[in-house]
């Protein structure tokens, strides 16, 4: 997590022998948006990454974790960072954070590793990715402002639902929440696919309730 994706040269082979002692054949990069700003950090995983997989070690990764965004650059005239488990939501109702969401994709995907020559959107040796870490509607409920948020509002009653939107666990969020992954799979699955990445992607990575393999709806064509 976080800092421990940016290790200088010499920790990172440390750190990969060591995992390939002990047995290990991957490695979850994770909580590493929010540092992936500047060439020596994009450097240090680029590293990292490459001896992890000489090593024979796949790696996994999302798409979003805990990337900080102010609400100006999701058309919010409003100070200060979103929450968050916030923008989760909101990459699923607000085209605004869609968008956001899609210009860091693009971006990571697209980007070359210096030393395997290849963007991660072509890497083999990254067969997983997750769309939106632990993206659960529910998730931090309250915390977040999700229950007063207006535009998670707004999706709620386009949704069919009357009154205030319901709290985790009602019949009706669940269907709410799945409504919001379908509608967000339903684009950035295309959009992913339209960039040329062939890993397997998933939007369903923590819970006990598993929407994609558990629901009624489709999510996949």
């Amino acid at each position: 997590c976080s800092t421990a994706n940016y290790l200088d040269r010499p920790h990172a082979d440390e750190l990969g022998d060591r995992l390939v002692r002990l047995g290990y054949n991957s490695i979850r990069i994770h909580h590493h948006d929010d540092l992936w700003r500047d060439r020596v950090s994009k450097d240090r995983l680029d590293y990292l990454v490459s001896r992890a997989i000489e090593r024979g070690l796949y790696i996994t990764t999302d798409l979003y974790v805990s990337r900080k965004v102010r609400w100006r650059e999701i058309g919010v005239d409003c100070e200060g960072e979103v929450d968050t488990q916030l923008f989760k939501t909101l990459v699923t109702c607000h085209e605004p954070a869609y968008r956001n969401w899609c210009g860091f994709a693009r971006e990571f995907l697209e980007h070359v590793n210096p030393y395997t020559g290849r963007a991660y959107k072509d890497e083999p040796g990254m067969p997983l990715v997750s769309l939106v870490n632990e993206g659960m509607l529910g998730m931090n409920w309250g915390k977040s402002g999700k229950p007063t948020d207006e535009r998670i509002r707004a999706a709620w009653r386009e949704f069919g639902g009357k009154g205030p939107v319901p709290a985790p666990g009602n019949a009706a969020f669940v269907r709410f929440d799945d409504w919001l992954a379908e509608r967000f799979l339903k684009k950035a699955i295309p959009f992913l696919r339209g960039l040329g990445v062939k890993a397997l992607l998933t939007n369903d990575n923590n819970g006990g309730r598993h929407r994609e393999g558990e629901s009624n709806t489709r999510f996949y064509d």
